[in-house]
């Protein structure tokens, strides 16, 4: 199920980085237990806490099992894109690295297109739906990508946040060990 959820749509799927599967398993037994005590110390009686590793992985894919079970759709992979809902939540490339931001909503919407200077796009109504603007993805990420490529990752971090619209760089290995 996760891994056929990651990576490219024309391409294999990919598996995670890492054993987050297993720490996810971990996290879940660890609320059990802190759910145990806590009933222990005001009942005085205690608990078996046992957790179904495939149940939680479920859990952890609980879109995709919705819109599944209530709508017969099978969620796809999209590679960078956080399929199915909205657009853009993301990474797009920048002159020196990679930069993050999420346009969910309305205003973070007008931010991004104010930060890039495409204010033309505000005049388009569809793309005040997050849904539509997925469905114009491609579209747009030439557009996005078009500005991105012309800047710094910190220029378009803080053009970004200046218009209150949530961005960070991605940051390296190396990046994060010299913070």
């Amino acid at each position: 199920g996760h891994m056929n959820l990651n990576g490219e749509r024309d391409r294999s799927p990919l598996p995670g980085e890492g054993a987050w599967l297993t720490h996810l398993v971990g996290v879940t037994a660890a609320i059990g237990v802190q759910a145990a005590v806590m009933s222990a110390k005001s009942t005085g009686f205690g608990d078996l806490v046992e957790v179904s590793a495939l149940e939680a992985l479920a859990a952890g894919h609980q879109w995709s099992f919705a819109i599944y079970t209530h709508q017969g759709v099978v969620k796809q992979r999209w590679g960078n894109r956080f399929g199915e809902q909205h657009h853009p939540l993301t990474l797009f490339p920048c002159l020196d690295g990679w930069v993050c931001f999420a346009a969910i909503t309305g205003p973070q919407w007008e931010g991004l297109c104010i930060a890039m200077d495409q204010v033309e796009l505000l005049v388009d109504e569809d793309l005040y739906i997050p849904a539509k603007r997925f469905d114009r993805a491609d579209e747009l990420d030439e557009i996005i990508q078009a500005w991105t490529s012309t800047v710094m990752v910190d220029e378009a971090v803080e053009a970004l946040q200046a218009q209150h619209t949530p961005a960070g760089s991605v940051a390296s290995f190396a990046d994060m060990l010299a913070r």
